[in-house]
């Protein structure tokens, strides 16, 4: 009966850091749409397109959900880095998951 009341008052605070964590995501999926959208290819000529993209809201929410949780973000690093100027993709990928874990 303890466990459950604890549990009870711990979701209040569970909603608030969700509401920032998904703020946080929407803030990072625009960012991704901006800097990479159409550029997230897996080929050097450019006709195969990255399974995570930033080519549509979706997709970009779902790329950087992948990043936040540390699911193979180092082929997303590779991709924005290969595709973009360096910096700018290292700047990103790195950042994201940086703030993204701590």
């Amino acid at each position: 009966r303890n466990l459950l009341k604890t549990v009870g008052m711990s979701l209040n605070s569970l909603v608030y850091f969700s509401v920032v964590l998904l703020l946080f995501m929407f803030i990072y999926s625009l960012l991704g749409i901006q800097f990479f959208a159409g550029k997230m290819y897996v080929d050097a000529d450019k006709t195969e397109v990255a399974r995570s993209n930033f080519d549509s809201f979706w997709w970009s929410l779902v790329t950087v959900f992948q990043v936040v949780g540390g699911e193979n973000w180092n082929d997303i690093l590779y991709l924005t880095v290969f595709n973009t100027h360096w910096m700018l993709g290292a700047a990103f990928c790195v950042s994201l998951y940086v703030l993204g874990n701590y």
